[in-house]
């Protein structure tokens, strides 16, 4: 017994140390992939975050322009806010004047490409576009309350509406870019916007 016992110790020397290198290989091979998938599910988070960021940026920059579009209107002139830019940039120099024309529908030639305003905000910008403008009657007003009229919004405020379609454009880090588009309309003679 003692001479097969030897024997058979002698043919497996070193085949636990050979067996335990295969496991920590498969064990480094384990870590290795769950670190990697952990970087790219961070990665991900992030793009999530930056996206959310420029989502909110454009979505507040469409209810700060409902207010400078009534500020427009009631100031006859461009807003005056700090970090508010009227476009289009000429040479580097600002060109005055073109949200104010914007809002009041004399601009008619529209460059898609050029925003008419930035709002720039502690996390990113927000470049407004006013793609258009119109006006019309709105149900309500003196003349059908006048009239007798029994139609939904008797005796409320009515009168002109103008009608805006507007795109804002977020901007948020790392290059990240949300559209949301909108149309606002801003009742002549009725405070407030969204």
């Amino acid at each position: 017994m003692k001479k097969s016992f030897a024997r058979i110790k002698k043919e497996e020397t070193g085949s636990v140390l050979i067996l335990s290198l295969l496991i920590l290989m498969v064990l480094t091979l384990l870590g290795i992939s769950a670190s990697n998938t952990s970087v790219f599910e961070y990665k991900i988070a992030s793009n999530d975050k930056y996206r959310d960021m420029a989502f909110y940026n454009a979505d507040g920059g469409i209810y700060a322009t409902a207010k400078l579009i009534g500020e427009v209107i009631t100031g006859s002139a461009d807003p005056d806010h700090p970090g508010v830019v009227s476009y289009p940039i000429d040479g580097g120099f600002t060109v005055a004047g073109d949200f104010y024309k914007e809002a009041m529908g004399y601009k008619v030639p529209d460059d898609p490409s050029l925003s008419d305003l930035r709002i720039n905000l502690a996390q990113g910008s927000v470049d407004i576009d006013i793609v258009s403008r119109s006006a019309q009657q709105i149900a309500g007003g003196g003349a059908e309350f006048g009239s007798g009229s029994g139609g939904a919004g008797v005796g409320s405020v009515g009168g002109i509406g103008i009608k805006y379609e507007i795109d804002a454009y977020g901007n948020g880090p790392a290059n990240s870019r949300v559209v949301v588009g909108t149309r606002y309309v801003k009742i002549l003679g009725a405070s407030g916007g969204l």
